[in-house]
């Protein structure tokens, strides 16, 4: 939803607008929402999507060159599992002030933290247990990128 507000920041300015919705592919839903207008003028609306639990949270975008749309949708997520060395779980893209740094969180797992890898260690040893077989806590980290907008695409080093 897009909502214009007055110059004060709070007052509304007609109705909320729907400007994207979930399809088949999002899950249960759409959350985190990131706008931000490239200097070419293009909008990217990010948005994560599926439950934030699980591996299948995403970061995916939508384009288009009026900031109430119609926005079309990228043909593949922007940021998934899988993308880059133990990321897991991506999600809620942020765009830091300048337009070029991205910031977002992913899983902190036994593969990419080290303080969760050690005490996955310790408890394995302890138990007897496989490392993957323990009930360790739930731990989102926080991750950066830098953008590169063309068009109506973006690309992330």
């Amino acid at each position: 939803m897009l909502q214009e507000v007055n110059k004060d920041g709070i007052t509304l300015i007609g109705p909320a607008v729907e400007i994207l919705d979930r399809d088949r592919d999002d899950g249960p839903l759409i959350e985190a929402p990131s706008l931000h207008r490239s200097d070419e003028g293009v909008y990217f609306l990010f948005f994560s999507s599926n439950c934030f639990t699980t591996p299948r949270y995403d970061v995916s975008y939508a384009t288009a060159t009026d900031i109430w749309g119609p926005y079309t949708r990228s043909e593949q997520p922007l940021l998934a599992t899988g993308d880059g060395p133990d990321l897991v779980g991506p999600g809620g893209l942020d765009i830091v002030r300048g337009g070029n740094m991205i910031l977002f969180h992913g899983h902190m797992t036994v593969k990419n933290s080290a303080t969760e890898r050690a005490e996955a260690a310790r408890l394995s040893q302890k138990t007897g247990k496989p490392v993957k077989d323990r009930g360790l806590p739930f731990i989102r980290g926080m991750y950066k990128a830098i953008a590169t907008f063309d068009g109506r695409s973006v690309s992330l080093a």
